[in-house]
């Protein structure tokens, strides 16, 4: 009788202890399976939902994060940032998408639209400007136009006549009239102006 008590008593002692091990195990197993990794992973594909393409550590905003590539059924790529401590998700990145995916996130709609580069600003091209040169007007250019010089006066040269009567009239002994041009010619004498005739006196016999 104290036999079997005993042995009823061992049994159970046994099955409570490899129950007691198993719940341990069990729990820890539990515990191991739910990783930080998988905390974000799961936080993420909340978010959005799609097909995990990578999961790396890296430094965002100064915080360091599980950076979570997923790839949605609409062809857009997303990037999901969650803090490795706290476990939340403080970052999205749009790498490629068709078109602006929406993004659900704790339960309130908001777009993700991906980043369009800035336009280039077209540089004004320098076009050179032909600047018309004034033609000058005619009274400007006659007083931009240097003087001309006055034209030399013709000197008179005396003829042969008038030097010969200068020289005539150039002698102390030469009489008023000697010098004086009367028309008529030269009688002879060297003189000009027509000769005169001597008077003649009448002589008594043509007077009879």
């Amino acid at each position: 009788m104290k036999r079997n008590t005993r042995r009823i008593i061992a049994t159970g002692s046994i099955a409570a202890v490899a129950a007691g091990s198993m719940l341990f195990l069990s729990t820890a197993q539990a515990a191991k399976s739910v990783t930080p990794v998988k905390q974000a992973r799961a936080t993420v594909l909340t978010a959005v939902p799609g097909k995990v393409l990578s999961i790396k550590k890296k430094t965002r905003s100064g915080f360091t994060a599980w950076a979570i590539t997923v790839k949605r059924s609409d062809g857009s790529v997303v990037v999901g940032y969650v803090d490795v401590k706290s476990g939340i998700a403080f970052d999205w990145t749009v790498k490629a998408a068709p078109g602006e995916p929406t993004i659900d996130l704790d339960g309130s709609d908001s777009v993700l639209a991906p980043a369009e580069p800035p336009e280039p600003v077209p540089t004004p091209t320098p076009t050179a400007t032909a600047t018309p040169t004034p033609s000058p007007s005619p009274t400007t250019a006659a007083a931009a136009a240097p003087a001309a010089a006055p034209a030399a006066a013709p000197v008179a040269r005396p003829s042969a006549d008038t030097e010969r009567r200068q020289s005539g009239s150039a002698s102390p002994t030469a009489s008023p009239t000697s010098s004086a041009r009367v028309p008529g010619g030269n009688r002879g004498d060297g003189r000009r102006g027509p000769a005169t005739p001597a008077p003649t006196s009448a002589s008594p016999t043509s007077a009879s």
